[in-house]
């Protein structure tokens, strides 16, 4: 029996018929000599090779591309229960960085069967075995240097619609022709020329975004309070308009205002200063405790890019998105990704 993760959160246990659709065990054995090797009553299976000590692991079964947040949700409280073994159609290059810290093992499974299975193994004496090294995925990885602010508003720009010249994203990003052009080689493959002009590849840019948008900023500070954070946000976007401070909202008080979807528990208040939020009720936590986070950009574009809901300043949506994934807030993500992709909507 294996459980399948959903997208939207549930966990089904399903058969090994259906498993064995799409199996990762033949290929393992084929090129890494890794064999299931015995059964257990504590795991889904065990597995052994060169390389490989006898491992048991729980196997848990994604249906979409494994993100750094899902590593960190799904390892809390499981490591009495045996080794936690992934099996995912993608992962990023971050997610598998995360997976490894956490000892977590990861296979990634080829779309087509003449291409490897990847991924990394976790062994029971702690040994990491690389299945195909440098083989991650077809995702672009972050350019070397600086952060490339220009390229990245442009990727965000251009999931949330088409542009029909070189000309008019330009004068969108603010910035010459020659550099998009130079932005629209680095995106290669997540980014199309057609009759419209310049498309997004929609789950290819996404997903290039997670993986590569810097999660920097020039200051931040942590604050709690007792008050629920959706009537704390709209106090927060009063006070900030009252001092004049530009800001947008973020994390899943702001997802809950694009897609509601539960009761959001935490809240990024993004601006362009610090400020003092005691006035508000609002106390200094540590980030262990905190849940309100008050964060100023190091990204130019990002207070430039909101959208009004409810009468507050939201980070745009693709933007909030992004935000939401790399911060492992998967549920309050899964309901953004949803209202972003419908048919007929893009922002």
């Amino acid at each position: 029996m294996f459980r399948i993760l959903l997208m939207d959160g549930t966990i089904r246990d399903v058969g090994d018929s259906l498993i064995s659709l799409i199996e990762p065990w033949t290929a393992l054995a084929q090129r890494h000599g890794i064999v299931v090797s015995a059964d257990s009553a504590d795991s889904d299976v065990v597995m052994g090779g060169p390389h490989l000590v006898q491992t048991g692991y729980r196997v848990r079964r994604l249906t979409r591309r494994l993100w750094p947040g899902d590593v960190d949700n799904l390892v809390p409280g499981r490591r009495d229960s045996g080794r936690m073994l992934l099996i995912v159609p993608a992962a990023s290059r971050s997610a598998l960085d995360a997976a490894r810290a956490a000892g977590v093992s990861v296979i990634i499974l080829p779309a087509r069967e003449d291409e490897p299975v990847s991924g990394l193994l976790v062994a029971a004496d702690g040994k990491v075995v690389d299945l195909s090294p440098g083989t991650q995925g077809s995702v672009r990885h972050r350019p070397p240097g600086p952060p490339a602010w220009s390229l990245y508003d442009m990727a965000f720009a251009l999931l949330d619609e088409a542009f029909p010249t070189q000309g008019a994203l330009a004068t969108h990003v603010g910035v010459s022709q020659a550099r998009i052009s130079q932005n629209v080689r680095t995106l290669g493959d997540t980014v199309e020329r057609t009759s419209q002009g310049l498309v997004a590849d929609v789950p290819k840019l996404s997903a290039w975004l997670v993986d590569t948008y810097p999660q920097v900023d020039h200051l931040t500070s942590t604050w709690v309070s007792v008050t629920p954070v959706t009537d704390l946000s709209r106090r927060i976007a009063a006070a900030s308009d009252e001092r004049d401070i530009r800001y947008a909202l973020a994390g899943e008080a702001a997802a809950d205002l694009i897609a509601p979807w539960a009761r959001p528990t935490g809240l990024t208040v993004w601006s362009d200063r610090m400020w003092d939020m005691r006035p508000l009720g609002l106390v200094p936590a540590p980030p262990s405790a905190a849940n309100v986070v008050l964060r100023v950009p190091a990204d130019p574009y990002r207070l430039r890019r909101t959208v009004i809901r409810d009468g507050v300043a939201v980070l745009a949506p693709w933007r909030l998105w992004v935000d939401l994934v790399q911060s492992g807030r998967g549920d309050a993500a899964a309901g953004v990704w949803r209202h972003l992709t419908r048919k007929g909507s893009r922002a």
